[in-house]
This record gives C-alpha cells, structure tokens and sequence, in this order.
C-alpha cells in the first residue's frame, strides 16, 4: 500500500502529464490590445510605478493601459484577476495563507516594474511579458513559503485558481516547479 505522500506524488505527476497534453492542444487566441492604440507609447507613470511598489493589484491595470495587451493577456487575463481573486477570498486562508499572500503580491509586482517602464510599444511583446510574469511566479511563491502553506490552504488555493487558467504551458511550467520544489 501506497503512503499518501507517494499518493499524491503519482496523482501530481498523472494530472501534470494529463495537463501538459491538454495545454499543447490548445491554441493560444489572447488578443493584443486595441489595434488602434498599436505603436503609441504611454507615459510612465509615477503613481503606476508606486502601486506596483505595494502590491497593489491596481498596478495591473495601468501597465496595461500603457502596453496594451488585452483582456486574455497576461496583466488583466491573469495577473489582475488573480491578485483580485486573492484580495476577495483573502479572508479563506489560515493566517500562515494571508501572510504568504501579503508577501507574494508585491514580490509578483515589484519584479514587473522594470518591465512596465520600459519603451515599448503598445501591444508589442505580449507573449514575452507573460513568459516573464509567470517566471517570477515560481521565486515569489517558494520564497515567501508556499510549500509550508500549501496544505493548510488546499480549500481556500482551490477556490482562488480556476482549473482553465491552469491549462496554459505558462502555468503548466509554475504549477511543475512549484510542485517538484515543493515535494522534492
């Protein structure tokens, strides 16, 4: 008889293979931004720069006022979402959870900074950006503890992530390193 680490080891590793199918399958359609607004640069600005500081989700918005990369795109589709998903269930996680939440916002945030005040045109270098995003992912949550949290929060974890934003080869990639870093 299995004990219920190697349990979960093999479920992890069948749903991972299962996972990584499903996202090679799928075509990735994310709209890039206003066609209109292509080739204009918005300011940096000041008050963006700070929100992004503190962890702000708001941060989300105005980079994507400036690089235009649509709703299905990395700041609003995925990064915004999130970081509000996370804020409204917030009080659903143990108080090791919220602290984990506390540290991981801003990390997420302040390693998109550099990124948000780059010149880059709007709706250009979209697909890299959330290459990026979802890369900074894996540091923030390890280094602020995921693993020591994981699984006093399972419940709360299950009902921020929606299992269709996990099928993308981004997430595949996090939700892999997380894991191995996390078991391993």
């Amino acid at each position: 008889m299995l004990s219920q680490t190697e349990s979960l080891c093999i479920i992890m590793k069948i749903t991972v293979v299962i996972v990584t199918v499903l996202a090679l399958i799928l075509v990735d359609k994310g709209a890039k931004g206003d066609p209109s607004r292509r080739n204009k640069r918005e300011p940096v600005d000041a008050s963006c720069t700070q929100k992004g500081q503190n962890g702000d989700c708001e941060f989300y918005r105005c980079f994507e006022d400036r690089r235009q990369c649509g709703s299905s795109g990395y700041l609003i589709g995925y990064g915004y979402k999130y970081c509000n998903r996370f804020r409204n269930l917030y009080n659903d996680f143990t108080t090791a959870g919220k602290n984990w939440i506390d540290c991981v916002r801003p990390c997420l945030t302040r390693k998109l900074i550099s990124k948000y005040q780059k010149n880059v045109n709007a709706g250009d270098k979209c697909e890299e950006l959330k290459s990026y995003a979802f890369d900074t992912h894996v540091n923030c949550y390890l280094n602020c503890g995921f693993c020591n949290i994981y699984k006093s929060n399972l419940g709360a974890l299950h009902s921020v992530f929606k299992y269709r934003d996990m099928l993308s080869w981004n997430a595949v990639r996090q939700l892999t390193s997380v894991g191995y870093s996390c078991l391993g």
